[in-house]
């Protein structure tokens, strides 16, 4: 979002704005954590008077934003998790998100700006543990930075609605309604509304932010940064005609940050599926919102159109060199290069995280239908966060795109073999039972065992840990979270066991 300045009379000041009233649960916890004796006990206690916010934050302590397998079943099993500062702002963003989608004029719809609001802050947490800045107030002070837009324009809803008639874009009518003299920006109107709740400090100044949002700064603080690149990819994510912003985003991640491209492009596909789940929270609608294989489809299919005028004017200039079978056959080739980009990991060479997740619909529903069996299994390779804390990130790509290689060997061709994500991997085996399933994992498990892996000087040496899910003919059909689950829980067990050994569910 631009920085942006309101369209008013000169006569209108800030204090004119109708300005929303703190939820009565948000002045509870305020007035709690205040206190130097208030314990975590007390603030469990504030949540659970709230059962919607409650399971919000159950919610968010299961998700995959905290990486935790054990079922977490109490608020307070959550502030354990988490910490009380963490849990605390998360709990004060939750409600101040939801008062607000009640509060503000009911006949506008909001849906653009909170889905905006969700992938940022899920994208600021990512980016910054991946870029080492740790804040439990950057993922509150992401999900409430457009607060100043709400109000603007619920308070000037018939300017707003009359813009977006005109250009039937909500993002396009905001930054039109709000583009011009700055009397003053959204920042300061949603730094004023927390300012005067009483929201801590650090979560007020980020949502107030620097002045200048188009580029960063080296003055801008680590926090503000990780700020600017979760709204420059929550705009890649959610803006319509934005999708050259994608290109732009994966450059500066590379050249600020030293973030390889294909490192980058897993934490974006990372961010992507972690905005699903907690956008579901709110219930609020992502089917608009694009994926990074689909901005990069896009990208090549604009290459593809460029290609293909390129060819044409060939083809006019010398139709005597080439006929229209070298054109087709060009084509043909164009497109399987085309269809290579958009289900292939650019690293390993092997099907990626979507491929993986449309093929094993496919095979699994074969499965039963014809009532063959059919077996997963899921593999990552042990303490591979040393290799890359020792040796550095090239030294990791090489070890991954050794296994990848060795794991090609390992498999038939009717298996489908696929970088699940980071440092794990997926194979699908149709009509394999459990028995053959551990046969395989077996296998793979020896080849990785005695691989070897030479960089530079170093050889490095690597093992894996695997989990087998089966489904048997005359078994309750299964769907395909549960067979993932199964493999999944497997894997962890094999994580639990000892490491460098293949479990099954």
């Amino acid at each position: 979002m631009q920085n942006c300045s309101l369209h008013l009379k000169e006569s209108v000041s800030l204090d004119d704005l109708r300005l929303p009233s703190p939820p009565a649960v948000a002045i509870r916890i305020l007035e709690a954590v205040k206190k130097q004796d208030s314990s975590a006990q007390e603030l469990s206690r504030i949540i659970c008077s709230d059962p919607a916010l409650a399971v919000k934050i159950l919610q968010m302590a299961n998700s995959s934003m905290y990486s935790n397998r054990i079922k977490v079943s109490s608020i307070k099993k959550a502030i354990t998790l988490m910490g009380t500062n963490a849990l605390k702002n998360i709990a004060l963003s939750f409600i101040i998100f939801e008062g607000l989608k009640k509060e503000l004029h009911q006949d506008i719809d909001f849906t653009f700006l909170w889905r905006k609001s969700v992938v940022s802050a899920v994208a600021s947490e990512i980016f910054s543990a991946r870029l080492g800045v740790h804040s439990d107030e950057i993922f509150p002070g992401a999900l409430l930075q457009n607060i100043g837009i709400l109000v603007m324009i619920s308070s000037q809803a018939a300017l707003y609605r009359e813009i977006l008639e005109q250009l039937k874009d909500p993002a396009a009518a905001v930054d039109n309604m709000m583009m011009g003299p700055p009397a003053f920006d959204h920042r300061e109107v949603g730094y004023r509304i927390l300012k005067k709740w009483g929201l801590p400090e650090g979560i007020c100044n980020l949502v107030r932010g620097p002045r200048e949002q188009a580029s960063p700064p080296h003055s801008m603080t680590p926090q503000g940064e990780v700020l600017f690149l979760a709204n420059k990819l929550a705009s890649t994510f959610c803006d319509a005609k934005e999708p050259e912003k994608a290109g732009s985003l994966l450059t500066l991640l590379e050249q600020r940050h030293q973030i390889a491209s294909g490192e980058a492009e897993d934490t974006i596909e990372s961010i992507q599926d972690k905005s699903l789940e907690i956008l579901s929270f709110f219930d609020i609608d992502a089917k608009t919102m694009k994926s990074p294989s689909q901005i990069l489809q896009e990208a090549n299919m604009e290459l593809g159109r460029l290609n293909l005028s390129y060819q044409k004017l060939v083809m006019e200039l010398g139709r005597a060199k080439e006929d229209a079978q070298v054109l087709a056959e060009r084509l043909s080739r164009a497109n399987t290069h085309l269809r290579q980009v958009v289900y292939k990991d650019s690293l390993t060479g092997l099907y990626n995280h979507r491929y993986f997740q449309e093929i094993m619909d496919k095979e699994l529903n074969r499965a039963i239908r014809y009532q063959k069996p059919i077996s997963l299994i899921l593999f990552d390779l042990d303490h591979f966060k040393g290799i890359n804390d020792q040796y550095g990130h090239p030294a990791g790509d090489r070890v991954l795109s050794t296994v990848s290689t060795l794991m090609e060997l390992c498999v038939r061709n009717c298996d489908s073999l696929a970088r699940y994500g980071g440092e794990e991997f997926a194979v699908i085996l149709p009509e394999t039972d459990k028995e053959d399933g551990l046969r395989v994992g077996e296998k793979i498990r020896r080849s990785v065992e005695k691989m070897r892996v030479t960089f530079g000087h170093v050889t490095l040496r690597v093992t894996v840990s695997l989990g087998l899910g089966t489904w048997q003919p005359g078994e309750r059909a299964c769907s395909k979270s549960e067979l993932i689950s199964a493999a999944d829980g497997a894997l962890y067990q094999a994580k639990r066991s000892g490491r460098n050994r293949i479990c099954s569910a």
